[in-house]
């Protein structure tokens, strides 16, 4: 019998099969949500959002609207909107760069968004700028557009506000330039 610090090639074995399983078994767990399924807010087979849950979200169509508050979900009285394909919106990398967010705030009866578009091209710019409104959890309720035309070296300022029940606080997100 050999005296050996090392385990023998049959351990090792042993010892990969069970760490492989020990990863297995935790990584398996680690991907349950703890959310039951009966009080998630989800697209129905026409693109549209069914809502599911008794306890505080109703409706269906274009939008689910939160009648209650709801842990992780939407304020009371908040609606989601319909919003655009991501292949319908513009997304020029040469663009984007140009652009900024410089204000995002509560408007009548919604929210809005402001910045500025700088043209560092040699030729007149237009420019598309679609922005999200989000709630502090990442969820859109709505978008809006505003298009300006900026000459070469210039500055172009813009706003892009939309209707809609907004929760005290929200985020205005770039999502495309076109």
């Amino acid at each position: 019998m050999s005296l050996s610090r090392f385990p023998s090639s049959r351990g090792r074995a042993r010892a990969a099969v069970l760490s492989s399983t020990v990863t297995v078994v935790l990584l398996l767990s680690a991907c349950t949500s703890g959310v039951d399924d009966e009080s998630v807010v989800s697209p129905s087979p026409t693109g549209t959002e069914q809502a599911t849950d008794p306890a505080g979200v109703t409706g269906s169509g274009t939008g689910a609207v939160a009648t209650a508050e709801v842990p992780g979900g939407l304020p009371a009285g908040v609606t989601v909107g319909e919003l655009p394909a991501a292949a319908d919106i513009g997304n020029d990398n040469d663009k984007r760069v140009d652009v900024s967010i410089t204000g995002c705030a509560a408007v009548d009866g919604g929210w809005g968004a402001s910045g500025q578009a700088s043209n560092t091209s040699e030729e007149t710019r237009n420019y598309a700028i679609t922005v999200f409104f989000t709630t502090t959890d990442s969820t859109t309720v709505d978008f809006a557009v505003a298009e300006v035309e900026v000459e070469p070296g210039e500055i172009g300022r813009w706003e892009a506000s939309g209707q809609f029940a907004a929760p005290e606080d929200m985020f205005c997100v770039l999502r495309g330039v076109g």
